[in-house]
């Protein structure tokens, strides 16, 4: 009886690790406020789960340790065995606050950068073909040129915003040339560059710029009809 416990209290140990290791993907990785909000509840209850299934007058069982021993001598460890219950809560909770902070550091991202925006604004893309006199490819972007009368300085603070707001809430205005891994960097009051931090967000950059403002070919001749 009492190595099946003890059987049981291993087995529930390699379970929890593999629980453990097997847990989301770590907060920093490109998940939105909306998204750490709702792995932080998912962890909380998670947490609640394994508190309850932590039984406080559970009998200690004994385990040996030691490099030589065979099971039957060296060192003895005695513990609960439901106390991995409190562990993977415990692991649940860190997880919970790491998904908040980083929540909490999108949001103020998002509204350092776009201070005095109100939500419609924020949503809105800023940038326009019409604005843009010539754009020129670099090695990590874009380069435009803007038309003359065009406010240099509040086109980038609405792009730094709209950039602000994707990585907070996701990307789904469809503003071009602001896609995950961009930067704005205003050259002077006339010239922005938008810039990938990575060969694919360049890439993602210098394909939107064709896109927008490459050549257009002309539509299809209409294809005569005769009428008899």
């Amino acid at each position: 009886m009492r190595s099946r416990a003890l059987r049981s209290f291993r087995a529930a140990l390699v379970s929890g690790a593999l629980l453990a290791a097997s847990g989301c993907a770590h907060p920093g990785q490109g998940l939105t406020v909306e998204e750490h909000q709702a792995e932080v509840a998912r962890h909380q209850q998670a947490a609640l789960d394994e508190e309850k299934r932590y039984d406080p007058g559970a009998t200690p069982v004994s385990e040996g340790r030691g490099p030589f021993t065979d099971g039957t001598t060296g060192s003895v460890v005695l513990e609960n065995p439901t106390v991995h219950h409190l562990r993977q809560a415990d692991s649940h909770l860190r997880a919970a606050t790491e998904h908040s902070a980083a929540a909490r550091a999108l949001e103020a991202s998002e509204q350092s950068a776009c201070a005095g925006l109100n939500q419609a604004e924020r949503d809105a893309c800023p940038l326009w073909p019409a604005l843009v006199r010539e754009a020129a490819q670099t090695p990590r972007g874009v380069r435009l040129s803007l038309k003359s009368g065009v406010d240099g300085v509040a086109l980038a603070a609405g792009m730094k915003c709209h950039l602000a707001h994707g990585h907070a809430h996701g990307w789904t205005g469809g503003c071009p040339l602001v896609v995950p891994g961009a930067s704005v960097v205003l050259v002077d009051a006339g010239t922005l560059e938008i810039r990938g931090d990575s060969p694919a967000s360049v890439a993602a950059v210098q394909a939107e710029a064709r896109e927008l403002f490459g050549p257009r070919r002309p539509p299809p001749a209409p294809v005569p009809v005769s009428v008899r």
